[in-house]
């Protein structure tokens, strides 16, 4: 043992004082199973990608220049760039260990061994010949060097990519190298099953519920499934046959398409076309770019790169900041949902440590894995919380459904026997005049509590589902002009000016229940404005028709806005003019439900208040 140690440092030293153009070569010893590179690695750019290895020996030492540190980063380039390596077998028998580069995001990586007699030759990545095999690859390019006892050699290492130059080599040991492999394949697919179960879940809830947003989520869990099996090299491992330029081009539309259906998600979960209109329209504007960052990756994959990274960045902050905005304004499960978003932070993190040399792929993989894990769980609770709720609701107004159409059928022949009695007082001619302005009265009081009583069953049907929609494809204008007809005479008997601007947009709807809720908006406009005007008119909104109805009123304070669509829930200016019951805007959002379109509003106290309804518009092949 001991003739072996000083054979090994002889032999060490021998091989440091022949090679005086290189740095110390490595020394490949068995007990030692992974051997990093980076002290021994140096470096050259090749900025007209002519080199070949080859041409290294005619170099002078000063092209080369030494690794300045493990993770250095040499940042984005559109040069080749060379490493260089001394190693060497200090032991009487052959070694056979792997040459490891230790990240994914790799384009184009070549090897080659030089050997005392100056020959050169390529060696081929590991696994080439199950190449075309699923999971038949290595989640790390990976190259098998054989040295003979007593043996040093050249290693040049040659690299084009898109992502940033970095040079994580690493030398392991047979064995080790496929027990390693075989513990990563195993922790990485657990990681990615998690993720996988949970959008299957989320499938099957959107095949019952046929909740939209459920898919907007499952694309987003699919998407982060992805790019995280991209960035572990799991994606590698089950996809060999593809060149590691294709799967960087598929991690990166998968990077993407997750900040895509993640925004679009948030602002469903966040109900910010209701409470946020504004930051709605922007986030509706802002996804759709990322799209186009798809589009760029395969023209300027550095450019669409960068901005991948930022994009990261930008995503989960303002999707995290917003949820906390969102918790504060009480909405359910919100902070659930943030929590969900901040679990991704430390995947974000590594990223952008890894892109600044700070930390190697290994963190990477494991905060992407962690992340991907986490995230999936939290959004799963908040999603399970917020369909809980939704179902609780549900149950709730069936119930008050069948309650207001038992309250309806119980007092409704009462009120006919009052009103027949109200009109036999009012037909006696020789009735005092008092007892006529009291049958007046009673005939005024006798209209509300009818009209009260047919609102209760208008929402007891819209509630229980006795409303099935029809929908039909139709001119918008044939629903708007009747009614802004009849409610233009209205206004204009309590002096207010109510304008119409003709669409010839087509929609597809179901006119009787679509004139429904615009009656009642509009009745609303008319009986609370007290003075200006009222406007009709529409607009397009993307595969949607927005018809809005804007008026001058007094506005809705913004702590009420929330709740205006509440059965029995009044503002304040209807409180203190006391007219109607709060149940003309219940009406309209269950309505708007049955059909599956979506009510907005938008006010200002003291300026007014506009009700925007989105109707889908059907394709030009369809009208």
């Amino acid at each position: 043992m001991r003739q072996a140690a000083l054979r090994a440092a002889w032999l060490a030293i021998g091989l440091f004082m022949s090679a005086p153009a290189c740095a110390a070569p490595v020394v490949l010893e068995a007990e030692h199973k992974e051997i990093r590179l980076h002290e021994g690695i140096e470096v050259l750019e090749d900025a007209q990608r002519r080199l070949q290895a080859t041409d290294f020996s005619a170099l002078p030492p000063a092209s080369f220049h030494k690794l300045p540190g493990e993770h250095h980063s040499y940042g984005y380039s559109g040069s080749a760039f060379w490493a260089r390596a001394e190693i060497g077998n200090p032991g009487a028998g052959g070694a056979d260990w792997f040459l490891v580069y230790k990240q994914v995001a790799i384009d184009r990586i070549q090897v080659f061994l030089g050997r005392a007699d100056g020959t050169w030759r390529e060696i081929a990545p590991y696994g080439a010949e199950t190449a075309h095999e699923l999971f038949g690859g290595l989640r790390y390019p990976a190259f098998h060097l054989s040295l003979a006892g007593g043996e040093r050699a050249t290693v040049l290492v040659r690299i084009e990519n898109s992502s940033p130059i970095r040079f994580p080599l690493v030398m392991q040991e047979f064995h080790d190298f496929f027990k390693q492999d075989r513990v990563g394949r195993m922790w990485a697919g657990l990681a990615l099953v998690i993720p996988l179960v949970v959008a299957i879940y989320m499938l099957f809830l959107w095949g019952a519920m046929r909740d939209h947003s459920l898919l907007l989520y499952i694309g987003f869990q699919l998407s982060v499934m992805v790019a995280s099996a991209w960035i572990s090299g799991y994606l590698a491992e089950i996809l060999p046959m593809l060149p590691r330029r294709t799967l960087a081009e598929i991690g990166v539309v998968a990077f993407n398409l997750s900040y895509f259906f993640g925004l679009l998600h948030a602002r469903a979960f966040m109900q910010l076309p209701r409470r946020q209109p504004v930051l709605a329209r922007a986030v509706l504007f802002a996804a759709p770019l990322f799209l186009l960052v798809i589009g760029i990756e395969f023209v300027q994959p550095t450019a669409a790169r960068l901005i991948t990274v930022a994009g990261a960045i930008g995503v989960v902050l303002f999707v995290f900041g917003t949820s906390l905005a969102a918790w504060y304004r009480r909405l359910p499960h919100a902070a659930i949902y943030a929590a969900a978003w901040a679990s991704l932070l430390p995947g974000v993190a590594s990223i952008i440590g890894s892109r600044l040399g700070w930390i190697d792929h290994g963190a990477v993989t494991v905060a992407q894995l962690a992340a991907g894990v986490m995230s999936s769980l939290i959004f799963g609770i908040a999603l399970a919380g917020q369909i809980r709720l939704r179902e609780a609701r549900a149950q709730t107004v069936m119930a008050q459904g069948r309650l207001l159409a038992a309250a309806h059928h119980d007092l409704r022949q009462p009120l006919q026997s009052l009103g027949i009695f109200i009109e036999l007082m009012r037909g006696e001619a020789d009735q005092p005049a008092q007892v006529r302005t009291l049958a007046g009265r009673m005939e005024a009081a006798y209209g509300s509590l009818t009209d009260f009583l047919d609102g209760l069953l208008e929402l007891s049907r819209a509630a229980d589902g006795q409303h099935e929609p029809k929908l039909v494809r139709l001119r918008v204008n044939d629903v708007l002009a009747p009614l802004v007809a009849e409610y233009r005479r209205l206004a204009a008997a309590v002096g207010l000016e109510l304008r119409y601007v003709p669409c010839a947009g087509w929609i597809e709807s179901d006119p009787r229940l679509l004139e429904r809720i615009l009656r009642n908006i509009l009745a609303n406009a008319v009986r609370y404005t007290q003075r200006g005007r009222i406007l009709v008119g529409c607009r397009r909104c993307g595969d949607r028709l927005a018809i809005e109805v804007c008026d001058t009123g007094p506005g809705i304070a913004e702590r009420d806005q929330e709740r205006m669509f509440d059965t029995f829930f009044q503002g304040a200016e209807a409180q203190n003019s006391r007219a109607g019951f709060g149940l003309g805007l219940a009406i309209v959002k269950q309505l708007a439900l049955r059909m599956g379109h979506e009510i907005c509003l938008r006010s200002v106290e003291g300026r007014g208040s506009c009700f925007r309804v989105l109707v889908p518009r059907p394709s030009l092949k369809e009208r």
